[in-house]
């Protein structure tokens, strides 16, 4: 079995984070067509950055957006 992994890095002051997705490659491409689909929905985001969806208030591609719309 083949698989695919995604990581990503952020770091502040003196720490520094790892974090990443493992996964097979079905997997992987059902995902990149859900992802596109939520890129491409009515109230799109060019980008996902957790902090920005989380930050108080929403900020990025996040500004102004309603809470609840943001959880789903």
């Amino acid at each position: 079995m083949m698989i695919r992994g995604f990581f990503d890095e952020s770091e502040q002051g003196d720490v520094f984070l790892v974090a990443g997705w493992v996964t097979d490659y079905d997997t992987w491409d059902r995902f990149t067509n859900d992802w596109r689909q939520t890129l491409d929905a009515e109230r799109a985001i060019k980008y996902f950055k957790h902090h920005e969806a989380k930050s108080t208030p929403p900020s990025g591609q996040f500004k102004g957006w309603p809470q609840e719309q943001i959880e789903t």
